[in-house]
C-alpha cells in the first residue's frame, strides 16, 4: 500500500478491501493483519470516538465528585459564610474567594496526578501493552514508544483545570446567595425557644438516620448521586480488568499441549548481544537431550518440536527484524480450518 504512514486505521482496512475487490478475491479470503495496522496508522474513526467517550465520562463523574466535595463543605460553613457576609464582603468578593480555594486546591492536585500518573503508566505500560503479543518487532515497537509528551501532559493538565473550575461555578452561586442572617440563624441554640416537634416512644438508629437524611434532602441526593456514580465507573473498570484472563490469552500462544516452551532472546539487541537468538543457540539449551529429560518427567505423555526463522524486514527506509514460524503442511491445515470456524462464529 502506498503511504501507507500516512492513512488512518480505517482508511487502510478499506483500501485493502477494495483492492481485494479490485483482484476477485472473496471477502472470507481476505485476512487482515490488525496487530500491524493499529501500530503502523493513525487511529481510526471508532478508536477515537470511544476514547472521547470514555474521556467525557470521566470527566462528567470527576465534576459531580468534585462539585459534591465543595458542596458538602460549604454546608458545613454557612455560619462562616454569614460572618463574612456580615463584615462587609461582596457576593463577587465570596465567590472569588471560593474559586481561589479551587485554584490552590487544583495547583496542588493537579501537578502531583500527573507526576504519578505519568510515572505509573511508565511503569506498567510495557507490561500491559505487550502482554499478549510474541512478536519481536512488535514488543520492540511498544518498547520504544515515548510515553512522556509535553503537548499530552500540558492538554491533561488544562482539561483537569476547567474540569474544577465547572465544579465550582454552582457553590460560588450559593455562597454569594448566603446572607448576614445566616450568621445567627445557624449559631447553637443556647435558649428557650419554644418548638413543636414530633416525639417517638423509642429512639432507634433507622429513625435517627431518616432523620439525619431528611433534614437536608438536596445535599442526602447529591451525595447519594455522587457516590452512585463513582461505584459505577468503579464496577465497570473492575469488570474490565476482571475479564482479561490471563490464562485465556497465554492460551492463545500455546498451539498444542498444556505448556509451551522456548528460548527468552532478542534478534538484534546492540547493547547485550550475548542475549540474541544466535549466542544463545551456541549454548545448546533446546538440544536433543533437552527434549529426552522432558519426556522422562512423570506426566508428559508427549513432546513437539517446532521452529522459528529470523527475517530482516524493509520498509519506509527501515529495516527491523522478526521471526516467522516453520510448519508443517499438517499444522498449516489445521490452523486454516480453526480460523475458518472462528469467521463462521464470528470471531
Amino acid at each position: 500500500m502506498k503511504k501507507a504512514d500516512k492513512v488512518t486505521e480505517n482508511g487502510l482496512k478499506e483500501s485493502i478491501n477494495q483492492l481485494a475487490e479490485k483482484l476477485s478475491i472473496p471477502e472470507k479470503n481476505v485476512s487482515l493483519n490488525t496487530i500491524f495496522i493499529m501500530w503502523d496508522t493513525d487511529p481510526g474513526a471508532e478508536t477515537v470516538a470511544a476514547g472521547v467517550f470514555i474521556a467525557a465520562v470521566v470527566v462528567l463523574f470527576s465534576i459531580v465528585v468534585i462539585y459534591n466535595i465543595f458542596y458538602v463543605g460549604m454546608i458545613q460553613k454557612v455560619q462562616e459564610y454569614g460572618k463574612l457576609r456580615a463584615i462587609g464582603m461582596t457576593k463577587k468578593q465570596m465567590k472569588q474567594m471560593i474559586f481561589r480555594e479551587g485554584m490552590i486546591l487544583s495547583g496542588i492536585s493537579i501537578p502531583v496526578g500527573l507526576i504519578v500518573g505519568y510515572f505509573g503508566t511508565d511503569l506498567f505500560f510495557t507490561k500491559i501493552a505487550g502482554f499478549s503479543s510474541v512478536n519481536e518487532s512488535i514488543n520492540e515497537a511498544i518498547a520504544n514508544t515515548q510515553l512522556f509528551s509535553i503537548p499530552v501532559l500540558a492538554g491533561a493538565g488544562i482539561l483537569s483545570l476547567i474540569t474544577v473550575c465547572l465544579s465550582v461555578k454552582r457553590p460560588m452561586q450559593i455562597a454569594a446567595k448566603v446572607s448576614p442572617v445566616e450568621a445567627v440563624r445557624y449559631q447553637e441554640n443556647t435558649g428557650k425557644k419554644k418548638q413543636k416537634r414530633k416525639g417517638c416512644r423509642q429512639v432507634k438508629l433507622i429513625g435517627l438516620t431518616r432523620a439525619n437524611l431528611s433534614s437536608n434532602r438536596k445535599r442526602t441526593l447529591m451525595t447519594i448521586l455522587t457516590m452512585g456514580l463513582s461505584c459505577v465507573m468503579f464496577v465497570t473498570i473492575a469488570n474490565l480488568c476482571g475479564n482479561m484472563d490471563p490464562a485465556y490469552e497465554a492460551k492463545k500462544d500455546v498451539k498444542k499441549g498444556d505448556f509451551y516452551l522456548t528460548l527468552d532472546t532478542k534478534l538484534d539487541d546492540k547493547t547485550y548481544p550475548e542475549k540474541n537468538l544466535n549466542r544463545v543457540q551456541e549454548q545448546g539449551l533446546m538440544n536433543a537431550s533437552v527434549v529426552e529429560k522432558i519426556k522422562k518427567i512423570d506426566g508428559v505423555t508427549r513432546v513437539e518440536t517446532g521452529k522459528w526463522a529470523a527475517v530482516k524486514v524493509r520498509g519506509n527506509e527501515e529495516e527491523g527484524t522478526s521471526v516467522i514460524q516453520i510448519v508443517s503442511k499438517k499444522d498449516f491445515n489445521a490452523f486454516v480450518k480453526k480460523r475458518i470456524r472462528a469467521r463462521q462464529c464470528g470471531l
